[in-house]
């Protein structure tokens, strides 16, 4: 497993989260988990990880034509 620096801050995002729009336009998304990043976490002041994952939105379109 690839260990990162557990001061790792999340970058400002602009824009919409594909996850997030999805549902919305009833879009399929494929989401596969990559890797692990840990921090140190404030409530329990333990190292732990959050999933990374790449996401894929396609089209509503594609999953009619598929049924």
């Amino acid at each position: 497993m690839l260990m990162l620096d557990v001061s790792f801050k999340r970058p400002p995002q602009g824009g919409i989260n594909a996850l997030a729009l999805a549902p919305v336009l009833k879009a399929p998304v494929l989401a596969v988990p990559i890797n692990e990043i840990p921090y140190e976490s404030r409530i329990t002041e333990i190292t732990e990880t959050l999933p990374f994952a790449v996401a894929i939105m396609s089209p509503p379109e594609i999953l009619e034509a598929l049924t």
